[in-house]
């Protein structure tokens, strides 16, 4: 998680984002780091708006934690 963070602080890609998203879907990272992966996908949607794979995969997270009016 933390490579994923600062590759995506640093990086003019969404995809540390996404892959950081797809970990936390798959359920590969704890519970308890969820926060700082909403920060992380947060800062990243700030960057890149107009993703479609990045807001796909936000999205997915969301629903996954049963926040699905976020995932909209």
């Amino acid at each position: 998680m933390d490579l994923c963070r600062k590759t995506a602080e640093s990086s003019g890609s969404a995809d540390p984002a996404i892959v950081l998203a797809s970990l936390a879907v798959s359920g590969d990272i704890p519970q308890e780091q969820s926060q700082k992966i909403d920060e992380i996908l947060s800062q990243a949607i700030e960057k890149f708006p107009e993703n479609a794979n990045l807001l796909t995969a936000v999205a997915n997270v969301r629903i996954i934690r049963g926040d699905s009016q976020k995932a909209i």
